[in-house]
């Protein structure tokens, strides 16, 4: 194995590193928006009966802040994959 074989091989597998990287951000960032929009879309149809949840003020923020939360969450998300790309080719380039 010469040195040019070495360095694609290296190279294949910072690349499958990239892939695996990339992966579980998305996964992980992908969970926060759906779980924010079931919780607030639940509040939402118990406070369609009066006597299963009544509309308080704390129900209210809680509402706001989990409808919110969604577009924060998708920002994230998308801030965290653009950081690990820009990771993944800074040490793509150092190779």
């Amino acid at each position: 194995m010469d040195q040019e074989e070495k360095r694609e091989m290296d190279l294949r597998r910072l690349e499958i590193f990239h892939e695996l990287l990339r992966d579980s951000v998305w996964e992980r960032y992908k969970l926060l928006p759906q779980v924010s929009a079931l919780s607030a879309t639940l509040l939402v149809v118990a406070t369609f009966g009066e006597n299963l949840l009544p509309l308080t003020i704390c129900v209210r923020v809680l509402l706001i802040v989990l409808l919110v939360f969604i577009p924060i969450s998708l920002i994230g998300y998308l801030y965290e994959f653009e950081q690990a790309e820009e990771h993944a080719k800074k040490y793509r380039k150092d190779w």
